[in-house]
């Protein structure tokens, strides 16, 4: 959750819904590696 308010807070001016479908996208990413 701390990666994520962290994710945040560098695409703060991202409409909400749009800022968790890229997070989970990029988790996605990362767990695949």
């Amino acid at each position: 959750m701390d990666l994520f308010l962290r994710y945040q807070a560098q695409h703060f001016d991202e409409k909400w819904q749009d800022l968790v479908e890229s997070f989970l996208a990029e988790e996605g990413k990362i767990e695949e590696i």
